[in-house]
């Protein structure tokens, strides 16, 4: 394995020095104030960069600093692209072949926010690797789907990997540009999608194979034909007791039913990664930059901080403390990413610069795989 130096970056060769460093220093910034606010982001610049001369330049001097970087590359979609792959490289060769799409979306103004996002899960974290910005209230469509996986394949190679979804994201055309796109899938439909055409198939009918999954407590299901596009659907009990449906309804292109069952309840992993980049984590909903171009360079910038901190972990082979619950349920005392957090604020600490904590603590690599 190859291990590159930072000024081998296409970034770093097509934009420079200093766009390259205030990427960094935006990305320490976020991690430092937990906010992607720009007016609070410029109170720390001062104490991640180095002074020249001895002077010390006023905030306002940052927050220009700042802004001019957005001025000058948020609406650059060659740049966005390029810090997607360094994204992209951040996770090399830590393994992973799971993706998972969710949206989350807000209203900022009378603009609507709706951030179509890829995830991948390494060692049982979801980290994100792609996104684009619907623009709308609704649920995306069938061909606003095909149309981002297939910019996502343009960029990384994903072939051969499982994309999960919940039930906002079926559709014969989707499930179909998957499968020729090379990736598998195991999504979540609504109660009573196919219902028809699973059962005409050999076997028992949708509502005895829901009835038995219920009563039973195990995975029902059988291969069936849609659109051309041999299947499993499968019933799977929902493990969740305040669950309102007490069954979950899955199509997948995986053979083996209880695998399958069990990988998709890796799917909510996604839902705590959200929660990390937004509420408690790094405030992204706070993002009030004035283009679209602009706000997602910025909210690349959160997935790229949140990335470092998930790796810092990975890098560190560092385990969380377990606890059990008065439930029973076993979980971890602290998540990976808040674990990453901490090591990020000790290695900001003891690094003499900014600059040098960027430097040291990215490698390349070749390859997400």
């Amino acid at each position: 394995m190859r291990h590159l130096h930072y000024k081998d970056t296409a970034l770093f060769q097509k934009f420079g020095e200093s766009a390259y460093n205030n990427l960094w220093l935006l990305v320490n910034l976020i991690q430092t104030t937990r906010t992607v606010n720009l007016n609070k982001l410029k109170q720390e610049v001062g104490g991640l960069i180095e002074r020249k001369n001895g002077k010390v330049t006023n905030s306002q001097s940052h927050y220009k600093r700042l802004t001019r970087f957005f001025e000058n590359f948020g609406d650059n979609e060659d740049f966005f692209l390029e810090a997607a792959r360094i994204l992209v490289q951040l996770l090399a060769k830590k393994g992973g072949r799971l993706l998972i799409l969710d949206g989350t979306k807000w209203d900022k103004g009378s603009d609507n926010i709706h951030y179509l996002m890829l995830s991948i899960v390494i060692r049982g974290v979801s980290i994100p690797i792609y996104f684009v910005d619907l623009q709308k209230a609704g649920a995306s469509s069938q061909e606003e789907r095909i149309s981002f996986i297939e910019r996502v394949l343009e960029q990384l190679n994903l072939k051969g990997m499982t994309v999960m979804g919940d039930r906002e994201y079926i559709g014969l055309d989707w499930f179909k540009s998957l499968i020729n796109n090379g990736l598998g899938f195991i999504i979540r439909t609504r109660k009573g999608d196919y219902e028809s055409t699973y059962s005409e198939a050999k076997g028992k009918s949708y509502d005895k194979s829901w009835q038995k999954c219920l009563t039973k407590k195990k995975v029902i299901g059988k291969r069936l034909i849609l659109n051309g596009l041999s299947l499993m659907m499968l019933f799977s009990p929902n493990k969740d007791p305040n669950a309102k449906e007490p069954v979950l309804v899955i199509v997948t292109t995986w053979r083996n039913k209880k695998e399958a069952a069990q990988t998709y309840s890796e799917r909510w992993k996604i839902e705590r990664m959200f929660r990390h980049m937004k509420t408690d984590g790094f405030n992204l909903e706070d993002n009030n930059l004035g283009s679209e171009g602009r706000r997602s360079l910025l909210t690349m910038l959160v997935c790229i901080a949140y990335a470092v901190a998930v790796r810092k972990v990975l890098d560190a082979k560092v385990q969380s403390t377990m606890v059990t619950r008065k439930n029973g349920t076993i979980h971890a005392r602290e998540s990976v990413f808040q674990m990453g957090m901490s090591l990020v604020a000790f290695h900001r600490r003891t690094m003499n610069s900014h600059s040098r904590f960027a430097k040291d603590s990215y490698v390349i690599y070749s390859s997400i795989g």
